[in-house]
């Protein structure tokens, strides 16, 4: 298959294109981003101005370049971005198209309850609504399968400057951990997961006409569960067990999101698990490598 990448630059775009790559599918990539397309050259990377210009025959088109800004000139940007890839995709008739959308289209103020693609959109920043906007211009496109993907909140490589991270070297480094709350939900994902659930979608032949599916690990935890994951796997490497606190919140006062991932396994098969507890190990793995190297 030949599959057409925007957003080159981002890692899970990074991580498609290398899953893509090594089972031997055409891939062409855009990037706004000159360096990254230098260093593409070989594999076929394109700067955005030069999408209307392009010929080659597509059979998908993956779309990830988004901002994560609350940016308002940010998320214009990207929403007229989305614009000139849906134009591109009805005028060549693209088979299919997967937009990497987000689970920051939900309400976050539903305390325990697990949320479906048919919950009510309720954004609560303007990044989640510019999400659900690129989600309504690729719905418009006629006679093409579109599928909209929520992504949960992505952790593990590249993703250092997140929570996740920061928690588990905090547990690593001072032994403890200070959260506040602790009984909210959180969905998060692994890059690598994520890149795998993207596409085995993306190669699906079950998504025909417009849909939307949530793409999340199957595990529905709390952020103190998240706590107890870090402290079994610093443990695990010989570390004493981390001091975990918590500062009492109102619960109406934190957000939380509990993703239901009912229908990626019933229509997909996909059934992704241990995705969180995969990722901190990696960072745990990766902080003592580096501790042992520097010794």
């Amino acid at each position: 298959m030949v599959f057409l990448i925007t957003g080159a630059s981002g890692i899970l775009a990074q991580a498609l294109i290398q899953r893509l790559s090594g089972l031997g599918h055409v891939v062409h990539s855009f990037s706004r981003s000159p360096d990254l397309i230098n260093g593409m050259e070989e594999d076929g990377g394109i700067e955005n101005s030069r999408l209307e210009d392009f010929q080659e025959v597509v059979d998908c088109v993956i779309h990830c370049a988004f901002t994560r800004s609350e940016s308002l000139v940010a998320l214009t940007e990207s929403l007229a971005w989305t614009q000139e890839v849906a134009s591109f995709c009805e005028k060549h008739s693209v088979p299919k198209v997967i937009n990497i959308s987000s689970q920051s289209v939900y309400p976050n103020n539903l305390h325990g309850q697990l949320i479906s693609e048919k919950t009510p959109v309720s954004p609560s920043t303007r990044y989640g609504l510019a999400k659900y906007a690129s989600e309504l211009i690729f719905n418009r496109l006629s006679h093409l399968t579109v599928v909209n993907i929520r992504l949960a909140s992505l952790v593990g490589k590249g993703m250092e400057a997140r929570a996740l991270y920061k928690m588990t070297l905090s547990a690593l480094q001072e032994g403890k951990l200070q959260i506040s709350g602790g009984k909210q939900y959180v969905s998060l994902l692994s890059v690598n997961d994520a890149a795998q659930g993207v596409l085995n979608i993306a190669l699906s032949e079950k998504s025909t006409g417009k849909d939307t599916v949530n793409l999340a690990s199957q595990e529905s935890l709390t952020l103190l569960e998240v706590a107890g994951l870090i402290d079994s796997q610093v443990q695990a490497i010989g570390r004493a067990p981390v001091a975990i606190e918590t500062k009492a919140i109102e619960e109406d006062g934190l957000p939380s999101l509990k993703l239901s991932c009912f229908k990626l396994e019933a229509v997909y098969g996909l059934k992704i698990s241990d995705s969180v507890d995969n990722a901190i190990a990696d960072i745990v793995a990766n902080f003592k490598a580096a501790s042992e190297a520097s010794a």
